[in-house]
């Protein structure tokens, strides 16, 4: 991630972030749940609900820019 030279520019890279988190844990929740590892599925998939959380959070501050 690059450096941010404006707070609304390390905002954005925080949006980014978390974009890319929440595609990252719920491709590992899928491929728990195709394991068969349902607990571990279960838990990712509440990461991801927490990462949509931080994203939806960030986008507001953006908004508001």
């Amino acid at each position: 991630m690059p450096a941010a030279a404006t707070a609304k520019q390390m905002l954005e890279n925080v949006l980014a972030a978390e974009k890319q988190a929440m595609a990252d844990y719920k491709k590992r929740a899928e491929q728990a749940a195709k394991f068969g590892d349902k607990g571990l599925a279960t838990h990712l998939e509440t990461i991801v609900e927490d990462e949509t959380g931080h994203y939806e959070e960030t986008e507001k501050i953006l908004r508001g820019w």
